[in-house]
């Protein structure tokens, strides 16, 4: 008996598997910048106080309630005030606070202060107003004409302007203003009378 056995090939070339295309790339590195170091423009200042051999100011660290300086042999002095003392100018530096009045624009203001403060020249409208946020501003007016001020410092005298020896005094303040009537002499109630009113608007 004979038996045969029959084997059947695959056909065609065996071929391995693709080669890669491309070398995947490495996770990108996220670089973030340096925070920078609060107390440099203080070691700074000690640096250089040591060269002068002098007390130095140390204006970068400078607020409107606050100086600070540094001394040669290393420590540092703040001085700290009630409330704004200094204001930051547009080119960077530091100017005192200045409520002496002047006249500019048609009013009376401030030489430098916080609040934007104007008072009046005499006759009717407000007589005194300041600009707050977001474009509010608000005004106190007189219920009569008021006479042209007499300017001292930081005060403005509306004389009689309440009653016959009374005063308006209106002064201003780094912040804001205060008025007030002052008697120049004693009233008497047949013919002392006054009235102030105030409006904002914006």
């Amino acid at each position: 008996m004979a038996a045969s056995l029959l084997v059947a090939g695959v056909s065609g070339t065996a071929q391995a598997d693709p080669e890669p295309t491309a070398t995947p790339t490495a996770p990108s590195e996220t670089t973030f910048p340096r925070p920078e170091d609060p107390d440099a423009p203080l070691r700074a200042a000690i640096e250089e106080a040591k060269k002068q051999n002098k007390p130095v100011p140390v204006e970068a660290v400078y607020t409107e309630t606050s100086r600070t300086w540094a001394y040669p042999d290393g420590h540092l002095t703040l001085q700290s005030y009630a409330g704004p003392s200094q204001l930051k100018q547009s080119d960077g530096s530091w100017a005192w606070i200045d409520t002496t009045l002047v006249e500019r624009d048609g009013a009376l203001k401030p030489k430098l202060a916080k609040a934007d403060v104007s008072f009046s020249l005499g006759g009717n409208g407000p007589f005194a107003s300041m600009v707050r946020g977001k474009g509010q501003r608000f005004a106190l007016s007189w219920l009569k004409d008021l006479p042209r001020p007499e300017v001292t410092g930081n005060v403005a005298r509306y004389r009689d302007a309440a009653a016959p020896g009374a005063d308006l005094v209106v002064t201003a303040l780094p912040t804001g203003f205060r008025h007030d009537v002052v008697l120049r002499e004693r009233p008497t109630p047949s013919r002392w009378s006054c009235a102030s009113r105030w409006k904002r608007t914006g």
